[in-house]
């Protein structure tokens, strides 16, 4: 079995490597690493309500270009960021047998998930966001549920686990070009679910361990929340279907086919 993990895992990285090399940069990330130190394209912005026009007047700053390319290498750095995230995720999700068992293997069945989705390959590839946009989701939603941080009444072991989950939320809020400052709503919920005296104690089952029905239910309530959020305020790309609300009676249908 663990053969086999490492088999796909082999074959998850010669993935990688491939879309490295035969993928051309997309029209996003194209469109980051051609704007100036102010964050303004040199044709002004490419997003406006015809999209076959332009605006030479718009004022819009693409600050997240700075966190796809922090060593401002161009095109390479964007690249070298989308590994070292997919890498990090890797090493992440073969690490989650050790929640339980810290004594268990790291599992290249788990590791080799991230290598081989489609969706990261194309993104790799192409150099856009999702890989790091999904290490700084996993770091938001599941620092507050490591053992050693979760099965600890002390202020100082919740404080880390909001400090870790925020500040990523943050990150994650300015890389969509979003105001980092709405992480703060994020941290009020940390601390009324996994504080001292929240709501986490009394959802606690074996051995203090919060059970897994429980903390699905909280992270499907919290996903909820911000989507929500992010309808009602128009922020990002879920604000698209205040249009056809319709759509979203598909969404049982795409998890269904996801699972």
């Amino acid at each position: 079995m663990e053969e086999r993990g490492r088999l796909w895992f082999a074959a998850g990285g010669l993935l990688v490597v491939v879309a490295l090399l035969s993928s051309a940069p997309g029209l996003d990330t194209t469109l980051l690493l051609s704007v100036d130190e102010s964050g303004q394209a040199p044709w002004g912005s490419a997003r406006t309500v015809d999209p076959l026009a332009s605006d030479p007047e718009s004022s819009t700053a693409l600050t997240q270009a700075a966190w796809l390319d922090p060593l401002g290498l161009g095109l390479f750095g964007v690249h070298l960021v989308g590994v070292v995230a997919l890498v990090l995720l890797a090493w992440g999700l073969g690490n989650l047998p050790r929640w339980h068992e810290p004594d268990a293997a790291w599992s290249p069945w788990l590791a080799s998930i991230v290598l081989l989705h489609p969706g990261m390959l194309f993104a790799v590839g192409r150099g856009y966001s999702e890989p790091v946009g999904a290490l700084l989701g996993g770091v938001m939603l599941l620092a507050p549920l490591h053992p050693r941080l979760a099965k600890r009444d002390a202020l100082g072991a919740t404080a880390l686990a909001v400090i870790l989950s925020t500040g990523a939320a943050a990150v994650l809020l300015a890389l969509k070009g979003l105001n980092p400052w709405w992480a703060g709503a994020w941290a009020v919920l940390l601390f009324a679910w996994n504080g001292p005296v929240g709501l986490a104690r009394r959802f606690e089952g074996h051995d203090g361990w919060k059970g897994p029905r429980q903390v699905g239910a909280m992270l499907s309530l919290f996903v909820a929340v911000g989507l929500l959020a992010a309808l009602v305020t128009g922020a990002g790309s879920v604000a698209d279907v205040r249009g056809g609300w319709w759509w979203w009676t598909f969404l049982p249908i795409a998890v269904f086919d996801v699972l």
